[in-house]
């Protein structure tokens, strides 16, 4: 009967039927799930005390608390567990724990700091690592290095850009991100359809294999 409920719950937060997954997220004992599911109902106050009835585990447990704390508005609580999840992390996750926590230096006003905690990450040598890095800068309004972090991207991935969705649509939102805020709005629009196209690709295909890849520990 839990899984039942787990899947109902699933599918009606993607169809935006969003009571009806609160209720079966507090009946299913959810905290991340039911405040996630708050804040879409706009109950920002109950999404955050839900939240702080929760005690994490791991180092992905606080950043995904930390993500919606910082969509709450309430910054310190989310800096904390930035700052708790970069203590557990593996090397693997470090730099986007790095650039979670410099967004929300960010928004406490506290630039200086953002910049320097980009500058100590170790950049993983891969094209998903270095999006990552370039959605960050773009949030620290550095777009000319969020540019060169996305044309650096396309170009590693030069052999399986346009095969592997994942990568290719990561780099076209990020690109139409980037391109509307620029002012090149022709750009974006163009970024967008193509994202657009591959999100909608990558959905007939999840039908057809399960085992199509969809799950990363992403930034916010």
């Amino acid at each position: 009967m839990r899984n039942f409920y787990t899947i109902r719950s699933q599918a009606y937060f993607r169809s935006e039927q969003y009571e009806r997954a609160l209720n079966d997220f507090q009946l299913l004992d959810r905290p991340i799930a039911t405040a996630r599911t708050l804040i879409r109902l706009g109950r920002l106050v109950e999404a955050e005390a839900e939240l702080k009835t929760w005690t994490p585990k791991e180092d992905s447990d606080y950043n995904d608390r930390g993500k919606l704390y910082f969509r709450i508005g309430n910054y310190p609580l989310a800096l904390a567990d930035f700052d708790a999840a970069l203590r557990l992390a593996p090397t693997y996750r470090y730099d986007t724990y790095t650039y979670n926590r410099a967004r929300t230096l960010q928004a406490l006003g506290r630039r200086d700091e953002a910049l320097a905690a980009m500058a100590r990450v170790e950049l993983h040598d891969n094209e998903y690592s270095i999006m990552e890095r370039g959605r960050a800068y773009i949030a620290l309004e550095e777009f000319d290095l969020a540019e060169a972090d996305f044309q650096r991207a396309k170009a590693r991935s030069v052999d399986t850009f346009g095969t592997d969705k994942y990568v290719s649509n990561s780099y076209w939102f990020g690109w139409a991100w980037l391109s509307n805020l620029q002012g090149r709005y022709a750009e974006a629009l163009a970024a967008t359809e193509k994202s657009s196209a591959l999100i909608a690709e990558a959905g007939q295909r999840k039908v057809d294999n399960t085992d199509i890849h969809t799950q990363r520990a992403v930034s916010l």
